[in-house]
């Protein structure tokens, strides 16, 4: 099968000479390893190390048979910021334009967001009859709102109505629905205001079973000892992600632990 993988902003395994494969990466590597065509359509922009790895279209060799098909936008500095929608939008107009010409896939996956991929892409299937997976990440445009003021909720929730319809649109057209947790699936469903269907899923995330080899595995293990974490005495609470103040309630994980210390 020709499938395509369409996710703008993860890292490349060539990023700075050892870029981590996130969930969309996984999963082409996985799908070229069962025999498929995979053609990545992603950014020149690196997201994580906030740098441009080309300054115009670009593409490269993937896998056996495929290729990485990186269009130029021209980045941002700040996760949320203006910059990063008119970079969104950028990407979205030569992304449209791009794949006209491109051969027909089989089966487009989508990582949501971007709200503008999404929307392209399942337009483009419902066009030509290309059953279209998008995955959910993260709670676009929701998460905006989330950095306005208290008492300016509600008047950025109405700022967000184009994208939220655009959003809505995307996800109702959309062949099946995956995310990351059942919770995250009802979200978009909700978003999307239809009902489950017979293929749409919830999909842990995951990471390659191989463990890694000396000496990085012998450097990692020595970092986790000196952070007191692998001590047999202790009992530790382990949290594995992105520190930010909007996203976890860490100041209730610490008082749960004083309270467990207290209490022996």
């Amino acid at each position: 099968m020709n499938i395509w993988v369409v996710k703008t902003s993860e890292m490349l395994a060539t990023d700075n000479g050892n870029g981590r494969l996130l969930r969309s990466g996984l999963v082409a590597h996985m799908l070229d390893a069962r025999g498929h065509t995979v053609n990545w359509w992603m950014s020149t922009f690196d997201h994580a190390n906030r740098r441009s790895r080309a300054q115009q279209d670009t593409t490269l060799s993937f896998g056996a048979r495929g290729a990485i098909r990186m269009i130029n936008s021209p980045g941002y500095r700040e996760a949320v910021s203006l910059a990063r929608l008119r970079d969104h939008a950028i990407w979205g107009r030569a992304f449209r334009r791009a794949i006209e010409s491109a051969p027909l896939p089989d089966i487009i996956f989508c990582a949501y967001p971007t709200i503008e991929a999404a929307a392209i892409c399942v337009r483009f299937g419902q066009q030509r009859a290309v059953p279209v997976v998008v995955d959910l990440r993260d709670m676009w445009p929701d998460i905006f709102s989330e950095f306005a003021p208290a008492a300016l909720k509600p008047l950025a929730h109405g700022v967000l109505w184009p994208w939220r319809a655009h959003a809505r649109a995307a996800l109702r057209g959309a062949t099946a629905l995956f995310a990351i947790t059942e919770e995250f699936l009802s979200w978009g469903l909700e978003l999307a205001q239809r009902a489950r269907a017979e293929w749409d899923a919830s999909f842990l995330l995951a990471y390659p079973e191989s463990v890694p080899a000396s000496p990085a595995g012998t450097s990692a293990a020595g970092f986790w000892d000196e952070q007191g974490v692998t001590r047999e005495s202790a009992f530790n609470v382990v949290l594995v992600g992105s520190m930010t103040k909007r996203r976890f309630e860490m100041d209730t994980v610490i008082a749960l632990q004083k309270r467990l210390t207290r209490r022996n």
